[in-house]
């Protein structure tokens, strides 16, 4: 999959397309396939020079639920998600 990553550089934001592994959703988890994706000035502001996920709201479908995950999710649920990173990753 196509990732995009935000870090500060040379005094402005940079925001980078890496390759990454397709993630399996975890217990109470799923996977999201994003159609539109936005950023937002905080993102901008807020870069480091640490790469971080980049952008925070986006729209898809459900694509893969993990154990747990409650109903009425379903595959192919279309939705508008707000994404927040955590330590360990990006939730929804």
């Amino acid at each position: 999959m196509r990732a995009y990553f935000i870090r500060a550089g040379d005094g402005q934001a940079i925001v980078e397309p890496k390759d990454a592994a397709m993630p399996e959703p975890g217990p109470q988890q799923m996977r999201v396939r994003i159609r539109a994706a936005g950023l937002n000035r905080g993102e901008f502001m807020g870069a480091g020079p640490t790469a971080k996920p980049a952008g925070t709201d986006a729209a898809g479908e459900v694509e893969k639920l993990g154990p747990g995950v409650v109903r009425p999710l379903a595959i192919s649920f279309r939705n508008l998600f707000f994404i927040f990173s955590t330590r360990s990753g990006c939730s929804a």
